[in-house]
């Protein structure tokens, strides 16, 4: 039944691709894109079935099943497995370009078919992959049932995953949009993107808090967001939506290279966030990553550990076809900037779509057919493979232009022909050592290198500084290497003449600001997403938190800086000049003279020469100034005289998400950046009976309850702590933190609890060093014997503010993305 499933799952998938509406007889569109996608959802239904059944004969069941678990977390084991997410985000896929089989804004039929098949196929190869990691095994004689992680079982575990690969799926219908527009002139194309942008931003938004929130309630360290790997990989694809969304309100008309630029990002960075998720020991630093085939490589950088898996064959052929499909992602970019720049010009594309698929169905069919292992992906010679796949779709799917036949001269960073920017990006792969690096550097320097106007390109030598000064600033890159990279995208700028320079005529000051704070959203967002994907490269084996959280600050302060300068710009310029320069000195002065100024762990250091309370000084003021100006532009925007309700007013839309963005920011200083989880004054031993006073609050330990096996949801018993909290003589709560002992895994999980008060929550976590010794000692002799307890507190001001702005934001971007739903497409072709 199984294999049977898996079949029809793969027909469903080509299903879906087929340009039907070239072979279907009359205008009713045809049905078997539909039966498609029903069939594309018949693997992953039937696993789940297995799992709520509890079928040990299958050996993924076996493995990570349980028929006592509720019936929602055995649901939810099946995205444990490996294969789960796969066959989950194959229906996604193939669902979404099911939705969008039709023709959208000002899309030609084939771009459509294209479209349709790119990301039908892209389901089609997660199928195959899924097939090839055998779902429906048959367990092992003699293999022992095994268990859920502790982590996994709960409510949020049930949700959250789905909704990430939900979200992936969104990210490459945008990349297969913009792979289907390659080389045209296509003015519909970012109306097109944005449908897509919008829901997608939503359901990335909600995936991400919701990870959050298990953290903050499941794990043992009282936070929401610590910028481990996996989480931080996931952060990518919204910031790349964000510089999608944003792109309407630049103060210029974005040339279709660029947002197809921006869509092929999104669509690589959604790959690459599931490269650091499903790679196993490639990110070890990673307390996410629960599906692990291999230890930690010893390649020192994330390419290499990579590539190093390429050699298991198993899942080492899933974890190359992701890379493969992203940088074919990389190779279409770098043909559509040669097609815009007249080097090259469109052909044949079907070799260039069927490249990758059909070698990893060669490498699937090898490992199918042999008794040994193959790993043709990882075999000598192959490393090549990166390169070509690379330069696929410049060589097969595009043809040389003759110089005599161009209508511009040799471009900036080819002259006489020689492609000095290919040549670098080998130079820094190769010396530098990076091949992540070296491939973003050329990713950035292709619109400037391939260009006759190089200037004109200024936002990509922005992105391009920032990404060099990020490699220096983290060590992804020695100094000297940082400057070879840099320099490139400074030439332009050092080889104008001055006749260039003085050519444009300088804007008004309160144009020059306004057009700043425009740009603001895209570029912010940009050169966040630059920082914070050089900082991960770099956390291969440890979590840099402090790089986050310190370079990041500046950025955010500046966007801070574009939301007053925008909330005020009717007013006058000088004044507007003055509030920012105002703001800024009350920075300064408070860094320089009070960093423990805003409470908590201030004054403890984030790297020898920034303190918490430094990079706190940094945010606050301007975010701060920014609330009120940007609530009232909320304000006015929902009192503006329109015939549309409030509720389906872009602008009103567009505040409520700037504002809930905000409102989150302030609280993540409070919670996340003043608060030092690693240090341990926040563990506090508890004497029985005795009140112990921390920071103004008393903490009395009165009891610790045995909770057996039955009145547990899951577990096979816990201990719950309670413990009596006081203000003064007042009383204001009773919490009970705990363990709970998982038998079958060894594996304690430590039962979280909140105290939640206006001014903030208060979290307490069962110090879980104490499970060695204080589980056996309940177990045998009861809790009589026991009294003292050790309890983590962390007191986080302003917590609220996180979850009312990610609610806020939620709010403003669900009605961003319903305004498309139901509304039929431009045009009534069918696919």
């Amino acid at each position: 039944m199984g294999w049977f499933a898996l079949g029809l799952g793969l027909t469903g998938c080509l299903m879906v691709l087929l340009p039907w509406g070239r072979w279907q007889k009359g205008d009713a569109p045809s049905p078997l894109p539909t039966v498609g996608v029903l069939l594309a959802w018949v693997p992953f239904l039937v696993l789940v079935h297995r799992f709520v059944t509890n079928d040990l004969g299958v050996a993924v069941v076996n493995a990570s099943g349980g028929g006592d678990m509720p019936l929602m977390y055995r649901v939810a084991a099946t995205w444990s497995a490996r294969t789960g997410p796969l066959l989950l985000w194959a229906g996604f896929t193939a669902t979404l370009a099911w939705w969008w089989r039709r023709p959208m804004e000002r899309e030609s039929v084939a771009m459509a078919e294209r479209r349709v098949a790119l990301l039908g196929g892209f389901a089609a190869l997660l199928m195959l992959l899924a097939v090839h990691l055998k779902p429906f095994a048959a367990t092992l004689p003699g293999a022992l049932p095994g268990e859920l992680s502790p982590l996994l079982q709960t409510d949020l575990m049930v949700v959250h995953p789905p909704l990430v690969f939900l979200a992936y799926a969104y990210c490459l219908s945008i990349a297969a949009t913009a792979v289907s527009s390659v080389g045209q002139d296509d003015p519909g194309l970012l109306e097109r993107m944005i449908r897509q942008a919008r829901p997608g931003f939503f359901v990335t938004t909600l995936a991400i808090g919701l990870g959050g929130l298990w953290a903050y309630l499941i794990l043992d360290w009282g936070g929401y967001w610590a910028w481990d790997p996996v989480e931080t990989a996931s952060f990518l694809p919204w910031l790349a939506l964000a510089v999608l969304s944003h792109l309407r309100t630049v103060p210029r008309k974005v040339p279709a290279v660029v947002l197809r630029g921006v869509g092929l990002m999104t669509g690589a960075l959604a790959l690459f966030a599931t490269l650091v998720t499903r790679a196993g020991g490639a990110w070890a630093s990673s307390v996410h990553t629960f599906v692990v085939d291999a230890e930690g490589s010893s390649p020192p950088d994330a390419f290499g550990r990579i590539v190093a898996l390429a050699v298991d064959a198993g899942p080492g052929i899933e974890v190359m076809a992701y890379l493969l499909v992203l940088l074919t992602l990389v190779g279409w970019w770098l043909a559509d900037v040669a097609f815009g720049a007249g080097l090259r010009r469109m052909g044949r594309t079907l070799v260039a779509d069927l490249a990758v698929p059909s070698l990893v169905a060669v490498a699937v069919l090898l490992e199918a057919i042999s008794s040994v292992p193959v790993a043709l992906l990882g075999l000598q010679g192959m490393p090549w493979l990166w390169i070509v796949v690379v330069l696929l779709p410049v060589g097969v799917a595009s043809r040389h232009v003759p110089v005599n036949e161009r209508d511009q001269a040799h471009p900036f960073g080819h002259p006489y022909g020689l492609p000095l920017d290919l040549l670098i990006a080998v130079l820094l792969g190769v010396v530098g050592g990076d091949v992540f690096l070296a491939l973003l550097w050329l990713v950035l320097i292709a619109p400037i290198s391939l260009s006759t106007t190089p200037t004109e390109a200024w936002p990509a030598a922005v992105l391009g500084v920032g990404l060099a000064l990020a490699a220096a600033w983290t060590d992804l890159a020695d100094v000297g290497v940082a400057i070879v990279m840099l320099l490139p995208f400074l030439l332009p700028w050092l080889l104008q003449s001055e006749e260039e320079e003085s050519a444009a005529k300088p804007p008004t000051l309160a144009r020059s600001m306004l057009r700043a704070s425009m740009w603001a959203g895209a570029g912010l967002s940009g050169l966040v997403l630059v920082l914070t994907l050089v900082i991960l490269l770099g956390s291969i084996d440890q979590i840099h938190f402090a790089a986050h959280e310190v370079y990041t600050s500046v950025l955010i302060a500046a966007a801070g800086g574009a939301f007053v300068v925008y909330g005020t710009r009717d007013e006058d310029p000088k004044r507007r000049v003055g509030l920012l320069a105002g703001v800024s000195v009350i920075s300064a002065l408070g860094l320089w003279l009070a960093p423990g100024w805003w409470g908590g762990d201030a004054l403890e250091p984030l790297s020898s020469l920034v303190l918490r309370g430094h990079v706190a000084w940094i945010v606050l003021p301007v975010v701060l100034m920014a609330v009120p100006i940007i609530a009232r532009e909320l304000g006015r925007k929902v009192k503006a005289t329109s015939s549309t309700p409030p509720w389906r007013r872009i602008p009103v839309q567009a505040h409520l998400i700037h504002f809930g963005l905000l409102m989150l920011l302030v609280g993540h200083v409070f919670t996340t950046t003043l608060v030092d989880r690693g240090d341990p004054i926040h563990r506090i031993t508890m004497l029985q009976d005795e009140a112990v006073v921390v920071d103004g609050l008393s903490y009395t330990f009165t009891d610790l309850t045995l909770v057996p096996e039955e009145d547990l949801r899951v577990g096979d018993g816990g201990i719950f702590a309670t413990i009596d909290v006081h203000d003064g003589d007042r009383n204001i709560g009773t919490v009970e933190p705990g363990m709970v002992r998982f038998d079958a895994t060894g594996f304690p999980r430590s039962e979280v609890d909140v105290l939640r008060r206006w001014s903030g929550d208060i979290v307490f976590i069962f110090d879980y060093s104490q499970a060695d010794t204080l589980m056996p000692q309940t177990i045998e002799g009861g809790t009589d014997g026991v009294d003292a307890v050790r309890i983590t507190v962390y007191r986080l001001p302003q917590s609220h503010l996180v979850w009312l702005g990610w609610g806020m934001m939620l709010l403003g971007m669900a009605a961003l993305g319903l305004r498309n739903v139901g509304q039929a497409s431009s045009s009534s072709a069918a696919v």
